[in-house]
């Protein structure tokens, strides 16, 4: 079977470079009443009488499917379930292929770097810095997050002092705002950010009032930022 592929620019959660996609109807009954009380519910146990009713086919397939997964759930990896998705992240691809290899014919896609050299450089950077195969805008190597605590005065002289810089950044619409003050609250207000120079010069600018920073890296250079690191 060949499976979808798609491939990541950073770790999943801040730790995982793997995600297998599942996708089964009351899977993740096992992650909610966990592998023993899944059996019950599955084979119309009198506890669970009426629970989600679904048909005996459907049962039994979360069954196959339990059966298949159960040996992996205290190895190193992580679960997301909901409704009929079951997703797991992991950080080994010799584990990754196993749980391809078993879980197989509930694989929607596998995500993960594109190869070895991405898998280390990806791990070696704890989620500060993102894969990419063009920079946003292609010309944009950072992205600054904003804590939303910022004060308003410090939000609408720090726009009024972005006016010099116009060649170097962008701010989004809703950020724009937001810095304003025409909107008293976004969701994870950003900017892009050129250059080194510019970057620390904002940073100076902002000091606590940065929540995060990312820095793109373009996937066609990677080799030379880890001959570079070695």
């Amino acid at each position: 079977m060949n499976l979808p592929k798609q491939k990541v620019n950073r770790l999943f959660y801040g730790k995982w470079p793997y995600k297998i996609a599942c996708f089964l109807k009351k899977s993740s009954m096992i992650i909610r009443l966990g592998p023993e009380k899944t059996r019950l519910w599955a084979t119309d146990h009198p506890s669970y009488k009426g629970w989600w009713d679904v048909s005996p086919a459907e049962k039994d397939q979360v069954l196959k499917f339990l059966d298949k997964v159960e040996p992996f759930l205290n190895s190193e990896l992580q679960i997301r379930a909901e409704g009929s998705h079951f997703n797991i992240f992991c950080k080994n691809p010799v584990l990754r292929d196993q749980l391809i290899e078993n879980l197989e014919s509930w694989i929607t896609t596998v995500h993960g770097p594109d190869n070895v050299n991405e898998l280390e450089y990806i791990l070696s950077t704890n989620g500060s810095k993102i894969i990419r195969d063009r920079l946003p805008h292609n010309q944009f190597r950072y992205k600054i997050y904003f804590n939303t605590s910022m004060p308003i005065d410090i939000r609408s002289k720090f726009l009024s002092w972005t006016n010099n810089y116009n060649n170097s950044i962008s701010i989004s619409g809703a950020t724009h705002k937001w810095l304003d003050c025409k909107n008293m609250w976004t969701q994870s207000p950003f900017m892009y950010i050129k250059d080194d120079k510019t970057l620390a010069m904002f940073s100076l600018f902002l000091g606590n009032n940065i929540r995060n920073v990312e820095e793109f890296i373009l996937r066609s250079s990677i080799n030379t930022y880890i001959d570079q690191e070695i």
